[in-house]
């Protein structure tokens, strides 16, 4: 069996599920679909050699029941080597493949999320280069050459720009014609030098045009006798008219500093009373939960938690159905700076909450969480996990 799996072989949205009780997959299979993943379950660590599909996971989740040593086996068995997750009574903790502070354990829900920003995500497609228009340098065509010496041909062309009238007195002279005993060399380099000369003509020409447009005239000045270099004198901007009235000096404008938010908790959660305050086996049970935003600014929704007897203390990221087998929570949509509101047991939420009261009798530690996933202020952390002090109910 080869040592490697090539990586574009395995799917970043498949998830398997390794030697896990059934009490524990139910719920996290459940949570870890609605992340987005396609799950698969191998009962056996046996049975990975006859499942092709577990060695394109990229996410592996084994049940600690047999140990260590079969946690390990079982990941060997997968060449790809996915993200390991453990899972038992507690929770799941992360192993291997995790860019996470702490290693758990986790609830489904929290388990789940975490995975979900292991999902890859669409890349913008690049745009499309956009080609610059060419370039057309404009063709300048040299002056006529002067007369040549006997046996050397002249050229008849003539230059197709247009002639800038100059006075009589700023004409230059005609150079005279080399004598016959001038080297070929001197021809190439007079040319080469009218030519420039031309080149330097066309720009100047081109930016009389340009400066005509604006309905300015251009200033020409007639070129000395030698190498003229023309100076082109720009018209000079007319300055705008005084302003008849003064305006006012401007005011400074405060710029508004944010209020930085209070060190500590934001939303104070409190159980207020049980009602009957010692409850009987199988009575109907009350428990009312008060929270107040102690803050300047609204919060936004959260989820505020009840945890009857939990199996360790609560934290954020812990909804109670996690660390405990009775509990409630309810949704609170806006609390406005300095609000209280009170929630009752009773009026919990239908679908996420399953307390009425108590089967046996003893001594229940009673714990409260508000904002269970600290969305009441946005990014900024509310402390929502702080704990408040737990109270004692006593069943008789």
């Amino acid at each position: 069996m080869d040592e490697t799996t090539p990586e574009q072989d395995v799917d970043p949205t498949l998830a398997i599920a390794i030697g896990v009780a059934y009490t524990e997959l139910q719920p996290l299979g459940r949570a870890i679909s609605e992340a987005g993943y396609d799950f698969i379950v191998v009962r056996d660590a046996r049975e990975l050699e006859n499942t092709p599909e577990a060695q394109r996971a990229s996410v592996a989740l084994c049940g600690r029941t047999g140990g260590d040593t079969a946690i390990l086996a079982a990941y060997r068995l997968l060449r790809q080597r996915p993200a390991l997750v453990t899972i038992g009574r507690e929770g799941a903790m992360l192993a291997v493949g995790f860019d996470v502070a702490h290693p758990g354990p986790y609830g489904p829900t929290a388990l789940a999320s975490i995975l979900r920003q292991r999902l890859p995500r669409p890349l913008l497609a690049p745009a499309e280069p956009t080609t610059p228009p060419p370039v057309v340098a404009p063709v300048v065509a040299p002056l006529p050459a002067p007369p040549l010496a006997a046996g050397v041909p002249s050229s008849s062309e003539t230059n197709p720009l247009p002639r800038i009238a100059a006075r009589a007195a700023d004409t230059p002279p005609q150079p005279a014609p080399p004598s016959p005993d001038t080297p070929p060399g001197r021809s190439g380099q007079y040319l080469w030098f009218a030519g420039t000369a031309v080149l330097g003509l066309a720009v100047i020409i081109g930016l009389v045009l340009v400066i005509n447009s604006f309905g300015q005239p251009a200033v020409l000045p007639a070129a000395p006798t030698d190498i003229p270099p023309t100076v082109v004198v720009l018209p000079t901007a007319t300055p705008a008219p005084p302003p008849t009235a003064t305006p006012p000096p401007p005011t400074a404008t405060r710029v508004p500093t944010a209020t930085p938010l209070p060190a500590g908790p934001l939303l104070v959660t409190v159980i207020q009373e049980v009602r009957p305050a010692q409850p009987a086996v199988g009575e109907p049970v009350e428990i009312l939960v008060s929270v107040t935003n102690i803050t300047d600014r609204p919060a936004q929704s959260f989820w505020v938690d009840l945890y009857i007897a939990p199996r360790r203390e609560p934290a954020p990221l812990l909804p109670w159905s996690d660390i405990a087998d009775s509990g409630s929570t309810w949704r609170v949509e806006a609390l406005q700076p300095g609000e209280t509101i009170t929630l009752s047991s009773l009026a919990a939420d239908v679908e996420r909450s399953n307390f009425v009261g108590f089967a046996q009798p003893g001594s229940y530690r009673v714990y409260v969480l508000g904002d269970t996933y600290n969305e009441a202020f946005g990014d900024v952390d509310s402390s929502g996990g702080v704990v408040e002090s737990p109270i004692n109910v006593v069943v008789k």
